[in-house]
C-alpha cells in the first residue's frame, strides 16, 4: 500500500476542530516482518502527541469516529488500518523528592532515562527492563523482570498513576504516599491493563537506593537439577538479601549476545547456566562471592561478569526474542520439581529437545526464575506448527493450563510472533483471559464501561465490549 494512496484516519478540520496541530498524524512506514505475506500491510498512521491533554482528545476522536489504535506498533501492525499511538514524546519529569526517593514522570519517558535521572541522585528504578521501553509499557504489560520475586513486583512500586479514558477524560487514581490512597485501589487495574481501559499518560514512582557496589557471576551446570539446587541454596541462605537476581537458563538463551566472545567460555558452553545479580557493601558481597566458590569449586573457579557484560545479559534475558513464541507458567511452589513433568503435553513440534537425557517437546529455550515461581518456555517461530494444524497445540496447552490451575498457579501466552498472530488468537483469549467466570465477567464489564467501542487493542489482553451489556444500558436510558 502507498504511502500516497493511504487515507489518514483523520482530516485536518477534524484536528482542527479537537485544536490538535496537524503534525500529530504522521504516515509510518512500517517494517514488515520477514515471514509476513505480501498481502499483509506495511504502511499506516502514527498518532505522536506531546502532552497527555492530546493523548485524552486522539483517544476521543477514535471513539467518535470508531477508529481502533494500539500504543504497541507490533499490535498497531495487526489492526486495519494500523493505527499506532506512539507515547514517545511524552517524556518530562514532573516531580522528585530526593528525601522519600519518589519521582513524578510522563510516561512517554524512557527506562533509560529513568535510570540515569535516577542514578544521578543516587537512585535507581529497581527492575530490568529494555533501556528503549517506555515507562508506561513496562507498567501496562507488568512482565516479570529478572529482580521480580527478589524486589517485589512492579504494581507495588507505583504510587499513582494518570489515564487518558476513550471519552476523552484525563483521571487520576492512588497518591503519592500510599496512605493517601482511599477506597479501591484503581493503580492495580490499570498496571497489567495493556492500555485497555485507558491509556496510562503519568506515573509517580517510588525508587530504590543504588547499592555501593553491584556485582554479577554466571556458572554453568551440567543438569537443570544441579543449576536449581544452586539457585535454591542462595535463596535459601542468609545472603538473600544481597540478591537482586537468581536466574537459571537454557544455553541458547545466551546465543545472541556478541559481546561475550569468549568471555566465560567455560561456563556458557554447559547446556544449563545460572546468573546471580547481588547489590550491597563491598564486605557483604565478598561473604557471597566466598560461599559462592567454596560451594561451587568444581563448578567454577571465577566466574563474576564485568559490570558492562552484566548489563547487556540482563537486558537480553528480560526481552524474549521478537521470533520467539512465549509461553509463561507461574507455580505458587517451586517450578524445577515438577517443571519436566508438567511441559511433557506441550508436543509443538516432532523434534524433541533433550534435558537431563530426557526427551520434552521441541521448544528452542527454558529461562527459570525460581524467586518469583515463574518459568518461560520459548519456540522460534519456524518450529511452531502451521496456523491450520493447532489440533495438538489446543490439546498440549489446555492440558498444562489444568495441571497447573490444580497448583494454584497459572499458564499465559507472553508473545506471539506476528506470523503466528492469528491462528493463535483464540489460544492467547483460551490462556490470558481468567479461567474464572466472575473474575471475566467483572473485566468485560470495566472494558465495556471504559471502551464500548473497544478502540484499544492489545494482542496480549485482547478484551472485547460485551455488547449486550452496551445494547441493556442503551434500552434503560431510554425508557
Amino acid at each position: 500500500m502507498d504511502l500516497a494512496t493511504l487515507l489518514p484516519p483523520l482530516s485536518h478540520a477534524q484536528l482542527e476542530a479537537a485544536q490538535l496541530p496537524a503534525h500529530i498524524q504522521q504516515p509510518w512506514a512500517m517494517t514488515a516482518p520477514e515471514e509476513a505475506s505480501s498481502a499483509s500491510p506495511t504502511q499506516g498512521w502514527r498518532w505522536q502527541p506531546t502532552e497527555a491533554s492530546q493523548v485524552a482528545s486522539l483517544l476521543h476522536l477514535a471513539q467518535t469516529h470508531l477508529l481502533q489504535l494500539a500504543t504497541h506498533p507490533t499490535d498497531a501492525a495487526q489492526l486495519s488500518p494500523p493505527l499506532w499511538l506512539d507515547l514517545s514524546a511524552i517524556k518530562q519529569v514532573l516531580e522528585y523528592d530526593t528525601a522519600d526517593l519518589i519521582v513524578k514522570v510522563d510516561a512517554g519517558m524512557t527506562v533509560q532515562d529513568l535510570q540515569t535521572l535516577s542514578a544521578s541522585h543516587g537512585h535507581q528504578w529497581p527492575f530490568t527492563a529494555a533501556a528503549d521501553a517506555l515507562i508506561s509499557d513496562i507498567l501496562a504489560e507488568e512482565r516479570p523482570s529478572l529482580e521480580t520475586g527478589l524486589r517485589g513486583w512492579i504494581r507495588e512500586r507505583v504510587l499513582g498513576l494518570e489515564i487518558a479514558t476513550p471519552d476523552g477524560q484525563l483521571t487520576r487514581c492512588g497518591g503519592r504516599v500510599v496512605k493517601n490512597v482511599t477506597g479501591y485501589d484503581l493503580n492495580k487495574l490499570y498496571v497489567g491493563s495493556h492500555h485497555t481501559l485507558g491509556v496510562l499518560t503519568k506515573a509517580t514512582l517510588r525508587l530504590v537506593a543504588r547499592p555501593t557496589e553491584e556485582r554479577h557471576w554466571l556458572l554453568g551446570f551440567d543438569q537443570l537439577a544441579l543449576a536449581m539446587a544452586a539457585a535454591q541454596d542462595l535463596l535459601d541462605s542468609a545472603l538473600r538479601t544481597q540478591l537482586t537476581a537468581c536466574e537459571v537458563f537454557s544455553q541458547g538463551r545466551t546465543a545472541g549476545i556478541a559481546e561475550f566472545g569468549e568471555t566465560l567460555a567455560e561456563h556458557r558452553q554447559k547446556p544449563w547456566q545460572l546468573l546471580i545479580a547481588a547489590g550491597g557493601q563491598a564486605q557483604e558481597l565478598q561473604r557471597l562471592e566466598q560461599h559462592i566458590a567454596s560451594r561451587y569449586a568444581t563448578v567454577t573457579q571465577s566466574g563474576r561478569l564485568q559490570p558492562e557484560w552484566a548489563r547487556s545479559l540482563k537486558e537480553h534475558l528480560s526481552i524474549p526474542p521478537k521470533n520467539n513464541l512465549v509461553l509463561e507458567v507461574a507455580l505458587p511452589t517451586r517450578p524445577w520439581n515438577l517443571f519436566e513433568n508438567l511441559l511433557e503435553p506441550l508436543q509443538f513440534d516432532k523434534v524433541p529437545r533433550r534435558i537431563d537425557e530426557k526427551a520434552l517437546p521441541g521448544f528452542s529455550d527454558v529461562q527459570l526464575r525460581p524467586a518469583a515461581g515463574l518459568a518461560w518456555v520459548l519456540w522460534e517461530a519456524d518450529r511452531c506448527p502451521e496456523p491450520d494444524a493447532f489440533a495438538s497445540l489446543f490439546y498440549g496447552a489446555g492440558s498444562l493450563q489444568t495441571r497447573v490451575q490444580t497448583l494454584g498457579g497459572f499458564v499465559q501466552l507472553l508473545q506471539v510472533p506476528t506470523r503466528l498472530h492469528t491462528g493463535f488468537l483464540a489460544l492467547v483469549e483460551s490462556l490470558n483471559l481468567p479461567g474464572d467466570p466472575l473474575v471475566r465477567e467483572l473485566m468485560l464489564r470495566l472494558k465495556t464501561s471504559y471502551d464500548p467501542h473497544g478502540i484499544l487493542y492489545s494482542s496480549r489482553l485482547p478484551l472485547r465490549p460485551d455488547t449486550s451489556l452496551i445494547t441493556a444500558a442503551t434500552s434503560s436510558s431510554t425508557l
